[in-house]
């Protein structure tokens, strides 16, 4: 398997994504005002749940993805494996 090789999401999965950054933003947001902890709570757990559905999402598309270092673009809307020299650089 090629390091750069692209794997194309369904629109779907970048609505998962973006309620997963919705939810982060609002939750961000909540934190900042002592009276809103229980939303913050809130939309902390719903960013986590959208966030591991997403990714749940991925591996039951691309099975053979399971044992790689992925990462997601949204603004490209592809999962890409991380090559190997930036896995030993960091």
């Amino acid at each position: 398997m090629t390091d750069n090789k692209e794997y194309k999401l369904p629109e779907e999965m970048n609505d998962k994504w973006l309620e997963y950054m919705a939810a982060i933003k609002c939750r961000d947001k909540c934190i900042q005002s002592i009276f809103k902890a229980g939303r913050a709570i809130s939309y902390g757990k719903t960013a986590e749940k959208a966030r591991l559905k997403f990714w749940r999402m991925v591996y039951d598309l691309y099975p053979n993805l399971e044992k790689e270092e992925i990462s997601y673009s949204y603004s490209d809307g592809n999962v890409v494996i991380v090559p190997k020299e930036i896995k030993d650089n960091e």
